[in-house]
């Protein structure tokens, strides 16, 4: 929740969208470290693609990026990759609410211990839009964890490439910050690592699912 969080503080609106987008090729990692599936040269090619797109964006190209805010967003869709793979287990013997609820219980008191080192907001419209956060935030959890129930991580994850629509444009016109001219070159690779790996888990479900009825 912190890295999170911080990415967008850290980092132009686009940008950590855009990194955000890692997730999926961190989930191709994970998956054949921690779960041992076979990964073959379609999607490690789309891994190789997305760490250059990476490297275009986060890279000292004459790129105006905050090296810590890079490391805070890529940290961060590390993050939301493995946590994506823990709630798919879970899924296999938990309620969506269930995990929901849970994960909400056991983050609040780590939260708020860390709340109490920075200053709470005093203006009626921050806690309106506190809360807005917590309802669209919950809603979004839950769509999300039911997701994960019927798809497989990578599948699911590569489906917020359309944030960087939005990104770029509430980037400018709330925030007036346009993305730099390297996350143009950048975010083409890394969008179409995704689509790979969205493409070969398609193919391979497709095939599991022949053989299945054959």
């Amino acid at each position: 929740m912190a890295l999170t969080f911080g990415a967008p503080i850290l980092l132009p609106l686009a940008v950590s969208t855009t990194l955000g987008f890692t997730s999926p090729i961190f989930a191709v990692v994970l998956s054949a470290l921690l779960l041992h599936e076979k990964v073959g040269r379609w999607r490690w090619s789309a891994v190789l693609l997305g760490f250059a797109g990476i490297a275009i964006i986060a890279g000292p190209g004459g790129t105006d990026i905050d090296p810590l805010g890079a490391a805070v967003g890529i940290a961060a869709a590390f993050m939301v990759a493995l946590i994506s793979i823990q709630i798919r287990d879970l899924s296999r013997t938990e309620d969506s609410i269930a995990i929901v609820v849970y994960f909400a219980l056991f983050s609040a008191p780590v939260l708020f211990i860390v709340s109490l080192f920075f200053p709470w907001p005093t203006d009626w419209t921050d806690y309106a839009l506190l809360l807005l956060v917590g309802g669209f935030g919950t809603a979004a959890q839950l769509f999300l964890t039911n997701s994960l129930r019927y798809g497989t991580v990578s599948s699911v994850i590569v489906m917020d490439y359309a944030m960087l629509i939005w990104a770029t444009l509430y980037g400018w016109l709330v925030f007036d910050n346009l993305p730099s001219v390297m996350l143009w070159f950048g975010a083409p690779l890394v969008i179409a690592a995704g689509a790979i790996i969205v493409w070969r888990e398609h193919r391979l479900s497709k095939t599991r699912n022949e053989f299945g009825e054959l």
